[in-house]
């Protein structure tokens, strides 16, 4: 029964973190910046540490700071 429910919770895990957010995926899709791969983990862990929370884009700002002087935004395949 508790392997079950454990599967159960990493198939839910892993299907949550697959679709979490498919539109900003699908926008930095195949992108780089600095060699490193664009993706959930470029933003939210060491290069940029955006927390993760709704609300915090709006049009072509982060947190009311335009994407173009933001300095991991802007620049070649990135927010000008």
């Amino acid at each position: 029964m508790i392997k079950r429910i454990s599967i159960i919770l990493v198939l839910l895990m892993v299907s949550g973190a697959a679709f979490s957010n498919v539109k900003i995926s699908a926008k930095h899709k195949d992108l780089t910046k600095d060699a490193k791969k664009v993706n959930c983990a470029y933003c939210h862990t060491n290069v940029m540490k955006i927390e993760k929370k709704k609300g915090q884009v709006n049009g072509k700002a982060l947190n009311g700071v335009n994407f173009s002087k933001i300095k991991s935004c802007a620049g070649t395949d990135c927010h000008k």
